[in-house]
């Protein structure tokens, strides 16, 4: 096994901790389910980074985005159905880019959802809000994030957009 980076594991109670070593480079923004058998977070590989998640049941990772394109910050839905994570993807939701890199305007940060539990690739990744600078947190149907735009207006057009029925 190649060795990278780790992800921890520490019981605050027991104070134990668990160290599960990662084919990566990086490890970043680990993020627990709200059943708390799973972990998702940012793994680095080469010049990629992606969303993961860690079953910690099963002791197995899985991939979750895989395109070239830069994912990050992780959240869970209250559900453990779907995570929230920002991305430089743009327009090409579903991570498809045939251009160069150079020619994509990566600097622009907009927020997407990805549903975990659904296994066909094609239509799970959906962006819901645009111009995103980090998500802080998803509390219930609220998503608390960092933006470019006036935040008082982000935090309730997400709030609309996590939950339709508000």
């Amino acid at each position: 096994m190649v060795k990278g980076d780790v992800l921890h594991i520490i019981d605050v109670e027991t104070r134990k901790s668990q160290k599960i070593e990662m084919e990566m480079d990086g490890v970043f923004s680990a993020a627990w389910s709200p059943k708390g058998n799973e972990i998702a977070f940012v793994g680095h590989v080469g010049s990629s980074s992606d969303i993961y998640i860690y079953d910690v049941n099963k002791h197995i990772t899985r991939k979750i985005t895989d395109d070239i394109f830069t994912d990050s910050y992780p959240s869970w839905n209250p559900l453990g159905t779907e995570i929230v994570f920002v991305s430089d993807r743009g327009e090409h939701v579903n991570g498809e880019f045939n251009g160069k890199m150079v020619d994509h305007n990566y600097s622009q940060t907009d927020i997407y959802t990805v549903n975990v539990k659904n296994p066909t690739p094609f239509g799970r990744i959906r962006r819901i809000h645009f111009f995103i600078r980090q998500i802080i947190m998803v509390f219930g149907t609220f998503l608390f994030i960092r933006s470019k735009m006036n935040l008082i207006q982000n935090l309730e057009k997400n709030r609309k957009k996590l939950n339709p029925m508000l």
